[in-house]
């Protein structure tokens, strides 16, 4: 079955697309929708009757959108284009062509002419988290300019976590596309222009090159653009022809959807990430201006073909003591001489090289390659180096707080809980690697040129352009998405397409015809393409997103490994209950404490909860990202999202994706996680979220439960649980601060209980569990501080079965806040009363920091670039790989302690 409706008997897919991109979640059972949902389910039986339904479901959908227009209110075209658009901005000095956010196709083009042009260069810097992702980002913001975001494939491993199944590069894949994801959320918030690029590709390593183009082709049907702006060949170690041969194979491929390609001639020494070319005879790290010609001669050739050479000359990945790298930038100069003559053009500069290997190298070899057409280096061991610096520096200065989870100077019981937060550390790392790219962007003159001239708001009110065409002035986007799911690039029929979509939807009727001309001539196309596509072309994403389906033997069928959802998710929950045990909640701030979560879950063979805080989803998007109106929170969290449905079914465990704490001050940053999952909804039958939770406990109970009825009956339509909170949890988490709250607030009444079971249980499809407080407290404290109540909840429950007459022992979920530092007969006890969930985020903090601070101390000799005395580098020991993956193997250790202590192992 090739992708995308790429053949005849998928023709029918079309019509799906086209009813999706106007179909609003759940909406009353208008007749329309039926006739839309009934086309849905038609099989595609040739390319006549696909044919016919695309032009029937293309005219239906135009009859929905009418329809539903009217039913969308103005916060619902505004929350998550908050989250994901800030004002478009238009800079000054680079071309207009480029714009905040991720650059792709002939922009991406232009600003590598500018940078050449203008003598500067971007940086490309490898990443392997959230937190380095973040910090090129915000080095760029501070140094005015571009920055390219480089994955290799050992950091997309890592991104997609080392306890992630990578057979057949399934992990390198998926993590290097989530890595991706990630990017395009949040870039724009920036606001600078942001190149998604990959490193070295060997010839072994080409079915993880073919899962990412993949990938790219299939968001290019989408979006009209590529996943990433471009992508690196490295098949230096091959035969010159082979090499050529191999890079124009693929660049015709890429050529059709505006990729760009990286070649690599010639070799780079020293070692990274997997390519280790310590031992290589010197002379192969000279590149022969003939050889660059024979490539450039043969991918000019190309249509529509873009690349850049990496050209050797005398690069070494690493830092080395002075003397034993000899760089030699006179060759590029050379070289652009040559290839000029044989052109016989104007240009000095005809190609545009990159130069690798570029940590540690003098400023004035930096500049001299530059001078000749260096478009783009690459830093990797430097922004490495200062990275790990950054922690190990936070670590020095706060010693005293570090030592344990209670007790400092300040007083025997007085909790560190804000010293080791993940999120202090990792930060210092962020500004730190943040500072040393913006001195490296000083020494590549890429600064300083990303002025603003006119800010012209994306977001436009309801009245002028609601979102995901529910109009029917937007009718013929619809034609547009019904090609769309048939276009393979560059096909002779697309010409037809091509011209349809030019035209303006000028009416419901003109649009509607529009719908059904282009849904007859996409199944033309298609049908031109089905035989073009491979094999291949089939299965490299699929195997980098889904794995075989388990049929978990103890669980309910509907259960699956990944993230749960709607019945399947109260299925678990339920079943839970039933058999006594919890499923551990767990706040994450970054990549790595999402995968850590997966990683426990994987090793105890049990479900786990993986929760966003508003705060947490904010430190995802970034701290320098733009926050304005909670952008950043939503964008984070919505990444974070992204990243786990990218990773989870690799892990073969149920994932339940939830947000903690939203107090009512936060409700838009909620609005916009619901946003997100109604459209989520709109596209794939499920919220891109399992559940979110409501804590609006500082609220009268009134107030509470009302907020809480009018959101819930909004999820209730996409089918997404709702978690409230009764009473007040004490402590401090996350921005929630109730340290001096009144005891007695403490503890939930059943007769409160029951006001909210009796108002939520009416929502049709309303499905929810309820946080009562029994004593709880977030954090960890001296023994005697915390007084636990769980027969509260036990009560709760007798209660509640007397009012309803029913032959439930249990008949509300509850969930257990601030169980870190609980004891293992309260939560036990806490269990049997029907708590299905308890909520960890102080233990595992601690566990992460304490991963992380044991691989320092163990390391705390190599706190350099290169040894004292003997001049070998310590690039291996600083890589924040080490450090990170000392922190999720603690976490995950602690976490899965934490499993056995709710009973929730081996319950697959």
């Amino acid at each position: 079955m090739p992708s995308k409706a790429c053949s005849v008997a998928l023709a029918g897919a079309g019509a799906y697309a086209a009813a999706t991109a106007f179909l609003a979640p759940a909406a009353p059972q208008v007749n329309q929708e039926l006739q839309v949902r009934h086309l849905r389910q038609q099989p595609a039986e040739s390319s006549s009757s696909s044919s016919t339904g695309v032009m029937a479901l293309g005219a239906a959908g135009v009859v929905v959108a009418s329809a539903q227009a009217a039913k969308r209110t103005v916060r619902r075209a505004q929350v998550v284009r908050q989250a994901t658009a800030v004002a478009e901005k238009t800079f000054t000095k680079i071309p207009a062509s480029v714009k905040p956010g991720v650059v792709t196709g002939q922009a991406l083009v232009d600003l590598l002419n500018y940078a050449k042009e203008n003598q500067f260069a971007i940086p490309g810097v490898n990443v392997v988290s959230s937190s380095s992702v973040n910090a090129c980002m915000e080095a760029a913001k501070k140094a005015g300019g571009p920055v390219m975001v480089t994955f290799s494939k050992g950091g997309g491993q890592f991104l997609a976590g080392k306890a992630a199944d990578n057979s057949d590069d399934a992990a390198s894949i998926a993590g290097t596309i989530a890595g991706a994801l990630h990017v395009r959320q949040v870039a724009k918030l920036y606001g600078v222009p942001v190149i998604l690029h990959t490193d070295h590709c060997q010839k072994a390593w080409l079915p993880w090159f073919d899962g990412l183009i993949e990938a790219s082709e299939e968001y290019f049907e989408k979006y009209g653009e590529p996943l990433f702006s471009s992508h690196m060949l490295d098949l230096s170690e091959e035969p010159l022809e082979e090499n050529i041969s191999i890079c124009k194979k693929y660049l015709e491929r890429m050529a059709k959807i505006n990729l760009l390609l990286e070649m690599e001639l010639g070799v780079t020494g020293g070692e990274e990430d997997g390519v280790d070319n310590t031992d290589v005879d010197s002379s192969r790290l000279y590149t022969q201006p003939e050889e660059v010609w024979q490539v450039y001669e043969a991918l000019a050739s190309i249509p529509n073909g873009n690349f850049t050479v990496a050209a050797a000359f005398g690069n070494v990945h690493g830092v080395y003591a002075p003397g034993n790298v000899s760089l030699k930038p006179v060759i590029l100069h050379n070289t652009q001489k040559y290839i000029k003559e044989k052109l016989g053009c104007d240009s000095d500069k005809p190609v545009s090289f990159v130069f690798h290997g570029g940590s540690g190298s003098s400023l004035e070899d930096i500049r001299y390659a530059i001078e000749a057409g260096v478009v783009k280096m690459n830093i990797d061991t430097d922004t490495q180096w200062a990275f790990w610096d950054g922690m190990n520096e936070y670590q020095k200065k706060n010693k005293d707080y570090l030592q344990a989870q209670i007790g400092n100077p300040e007083g025997a019981e007085k909790p560190n809980k804000k010293y080791y937060d993940p999120r202090m550390s990792l930060r210092s790392g962020e500004e730190s690697m943040a500072e040393r790219l913006v001195k490296c962007m000083e020494d590549l003159k890429a600064q300083d040129f990303l002025i603003c001239l006119v800010f012209r708001l994306a977001l436009r009110p309801i009245t002028a352009m609601p979102s995901k065409a529910c109009s029917v002035a937007l009718a013929g986007a619809g034609a547009y998405a019904a090609a769309t799911a048939f276009l393979a690039p560059a096909a002779p029929q697309e010409l037809q397409v091509r011209h349809l979509r030019q035209q303006p939807a000028e009416s419901s009727s003109s649009s509607s015809t529009g719908v059904m001309a282009l849904g007859a001539a996409g199944v033309v196309v298609a049908s031109a393409q089905a035989a073009k596509r491979t094999v291949r072309r089939a299965q490299v994403v699929r195997q980098a997103t889904a794995v075989a389906e388990k049929t978990f033997t103890k669980m309910p069928a509907s259960v699956k490994p990944g993230v749960v959802t709607g019945q399947a998710l109260v299925d678990l929950l339920n079943y839970a209950k039933e058999n006594q045990f919890a499923i551990p909640g767990v706040n994450v701030v970054s990549s790595s404490s999402v995968n850590a979560c997966m990683e426990a879950a994987k090793k105890a063979g049990g479900p786990v909860m993986v929760t966003f805080s508003k705060g947490g989803g904010q430190f995802l998007a970034g701290k320098a990202a733009d926050n304005s109106d909670d952008a950043a929170s939503i964008a984070g969290t919505i990444a974070g999202a992204l990243h786990v449905r990218q990773v989870a079914k690799l892990y073969g465990v149920p994932v339940i994706l939830h947000t903690d704490h939203c107090q009512k001050a936060w409700l838009p940053w909620f609005d916009g996680l619901i946003e997100a999952s109604e459209e989520y909804f709109e596209k794939y039958g499920e919220p891109l979220f399992s559940s979110h939770m409501l804590d609006l406990s500082e609220e009268p109970l009134e107030e509470n439960i009302s907020i809480c009825k009018k959101y819930l009956e909004r999820m209730a339509k996409i089918n997404l649980l709702l978690e409230m909170e009764l009473g007040v949890t004490g402590g401090e988490e996350d921005g929630v601060d109730n340290t001096d709250v009144d005891s007695s607030r403490l503890y939930t009444q059943p007769e409160e209980v029951w006001q909210v079971y009796e108002a939520l249980a009416s929502i049709p499809n309303g499905n929810f569990t309820v946080a009562a407080a029994f004593g709880n407290v977030h954090g960890v404290y001296a023994p005697g501080n915390v007084s636990l109540k769980p027969v509260i909840l036990h009560n709760t429950q007798k209660y509640i079965k007397e009012k309803l007459g029913c032959d439930s022992d249990k008949p509300v979920s509850f969930v257990f806040h601030g169980g870190s530092g609980s004891s293992l007969e309260d939560i036990r006890y806490a269990i049997e009363a029907g708590v299905v969930k308890m909520n960890i985020d102080t233990d595992t903090q601690w566990a992460f920091w304490d991963g992380m601070n044991e691989y320092q101390k163990k390391n705390k000799d190599r706190r350099s670039e290169i040894c004292q005395g003997a001049e070998k580098p310590n690039k291996k020991y600083y890589d924040p790989r080490m450090s990170l993956r000392s922190g999720e193997e603690s976490m995950a250790e602690r976490l899965v302690k934490c499993m056995e202590d709710l009973k929730c192992v081996d319950v697959l």
